[in-house]
């Protein structure tokens, strides 16, 4: 009888008595190449091989030695080279280890009641990708597993429509583990084993107490920092952003964010998207986190000044509201080519040289009504604003 032993990563003290006793006793053992090296101590008498190409004349193999352990990188059973065997017919004893589903929940701290798996892996793309949309429209978390290499587009398109957290958990069970939040950036999945974890909606519940939690479009937000954060500034500063023509999982920067509306506000519209917040005075900085917080969002606050952060060409987008024009030719260096760039002022010297830097300049004017007596009204000017961008 032929062994399939199911191993996450590659660490041996995850593995049960039965696994290891299967491998110590081996003559003949098909694994992965990475994990060789290490099945050279745990089956001293056996001779490792590679999976053949194609995957198919496995079963050849098999049938020719009836005594062969197969050591499965993923879940066995579950797609993948456990159903190419067992679809042969071919007497089999499997001995599973902790699943991916289990080892991923783990490692983000999530429960994956009620979750649903989507394998990529032994299926075509196009049926795979038409399951995971089917899942997508539930409410539990989802877990795909995914091909090497893998080409991730339509996944951060599905995922990013479904407004959802999801990370992509790289190489589990080894010291290589990556959890990467920000894997909409990548082209393709990793050439390791890799799966994607995407959180369960919202309850309705959830919703209400987020939404009672932090009103973003409030006219006065509650510990509002100044005029960037009215109303009026606030929608047209995210509207110059064009949330809409951002890229699925798009990362977005912040200069001196202040209380940190302009980011949340943005967040609102548009909940797939990773925004960092830079602010370097910090009780402003608190208060941002303490705004994130109330509101759920996926926001980083650094108490910092963007001339000492970020790498260069990191951001897909900024908003700058602090720090002036050496902030703002700071900020243009850490946006991908043409990305788009709000920045504003109530400085009209400032504000021409943001105009040359970004091309674009307008004036934004807001008049409050007030009484006037016994009938009338008049309009009370708010401190003009400028606007630049490009």
């Amino acid at each position: 009888m032929s062994v399939v032993v199911g191993w996450v990563g590659d660490d041996p003290s995850n593995l049960t008595g039965r696994q290891l006793g299967a491998l110590e006793r081996a003559r003949l053992v098909v694994a992965p190449r990475r994990l060789h090296e290490v099945l050279g101590s745990l089956a001293p008498q056996a001779t490792v091989i590679a999976y053949p190409t194609p995957i198919t004349e496995l079963v050849d193999l098999v049938h020719e030695n009836p005594d062969v352990v197969v050591v499965a990188s993923g879940d066995p059973g579950f797609f993948g080279i456990s159903r190419v065997l067992a679809d042969a017919g071919l007497d089999l004893e499997i001995l599973p280890g902790p699943t991916t589903a289990a080892v991923a929940a783990a490692r983000l701290g999530r429960s994956w009641e009620g979750a649903s798996v989507v394998s990529f892996v032994g299926r075509d793309h196009d049926v795979a990708l038409q399951v995971l949309d089917e899942v997508l429209a539930g409410d539990g978390p989802v877990i795909a597993l995914l091909c090497p290499g893998q080409a991730l587009v339509d996944l951060a398109n599905a995922v990013a429509a479904s407004g959802r957290r999801s990370w992509l958990a790289v190489a589990l069970g080894t010291a290589e583990e990556v959890l990467d939040e920000a894997w909409q950036a990548r082209s393709e999945a990793p050439r390791v084993p890799s799966l994607l974890w995407i959180d369960g909606a919202l309850s309705r519940r959830e919703v209400v107490h987020r939404m009672r939690g932090l009103d973003v479009f409030a006219d006065r937000p509650r510990d509002s920092d100044g005029v960037f954060t009215s109303l009026e500034v606030r929608l047209v500063a995210v509207a110059r952003l064009a949330p809409d023509r951002l890229p699925p999982g798009a990362r977005v920067l912040e200069v001196g964010a202040g209380t940190g509306y302009v980011g949340l506000t943005l967040w609102r519209l548009r909940p797939d998207i990773t925004i960092v917040q830079l602010e370097p005075r910090a009780e402003r900085a608190a208060r941002a986190r303490e705004h994130a917080r109330a509101l759920g969002a996926r926001v980083e606050v650094l108490e910092a000044r963007v001339e000492e952060h970020a790498p260069e060409g990191d951001y897909d987008a900024a908003f700058v509201g602090g720090g002036g024009p050496r902030a703002l030719r700071a900020t243009l260096d850490r946006v991908r080519g043409g990305g788009r760039v709000v920045a504003t002022f109530v400085d009209p010297g400032r504000a021409a040289v943001a105009r040359e830097l970004l091309g674009n300049l307008e004036l934004i004017e807001v008049a409050d009504a007030s009484p006037v007596a016994p009938e009338g009204v008049r309009f009370v000017p708010r401190s003009p604003i400028f606007l630049a961008w490009r």
